[in-house]
């Protein structure tokens, strides 16, 4: 799929009816989505058959678009069960919800999980500080490769993972915009810088050649 037609598509996904504050609920517009997931194409992560994990799935844009590029099944959780209704409804609109499995619980008692690739979006700890690190923490569990899309001034992300051995390469940085989403925002529109993050555990890193 192209980047314009995957991004057209996830723009027409319905968002979260209520966001919460303390989640920091936030859209993710679809042309982060596209190019994130397309990335993820190119890297060789992601293709035929994969099976997606998607951990704060909020509405499901990131597992769904995973889905419509070659992905044979998404873990979709989150501890919202609004945003786990809504995301449910949106892969009905697009024909996946056979290949959506909804968990609504708190990412610190998951399952062990069986998959291909990672896909998180983590509150960037802009309303609590270290509001990420049961993300963080639930990657390196996994040990999988993973797709981070965290804000461009944390400094922290790459450091923990690196610091664990992994692997930690940035795919790209672009404009985040956020509409007026909570009574403290004064502007109708703001904009932030984001980073997406490739993390590799060290089992999955190719040898050097010498």
């Amino acid at each position: 799929m192209k980047l314009k037609q995957l991004a057209i598509k996830i723009s027409k996904l319905a968002g979260f009816r209520n966001p919460k504050i303390d989640l920091e609920q936030y859209t993710t517009h679809g042309d982060i989505v596209a190019r994130w997931i397309l990335s993820a194409v190119e890297f060789g992560d992601l293709g035929p058959g994969s099976r997606v994990i998607d951990l704060g799935c909020g509405t499901g844009v990131l597992g769904l678009a995973a889905l419509m590029c070659g992905g044979s099944s998404a873990i979709m959780v989150d501890i919202d069960d609004q945003a786990i209704e809504t995301m449910t409804e949106n892969a009905k609109s697009l024909g996946l919800d056979g290949m959506i499995v909804p968990i609504c619980k708190d990412i610190r008692a998951l399952p062990d999980f069986e998959g291909e690739v990672i896909l998180c979006n983590p509150p960037w700890g802009k309303q609590k500080l270290g509001a990420d690190s049961d993300f963080i923490q639930t990657i390196k569990d996994l040990a999988l490769p993973s797709y981070v899309l965290h804000s461009s001034g944390a400094k922290h992300l790459e450091n923990e993972f690196h610091n664990a051995g992994w692997r930690a390469e940035k795919v790209f940085t672009m404009p985040f915009e956020l509409s007026a989403t909570y009574p403290h925002h004064t502007r109708r529109r703001m904009t932030t810088e984001a980073t997406l993050w490739r993390l590799i555990p060290p089992q999955a890193m190719a040898p050097h050649r010498s």
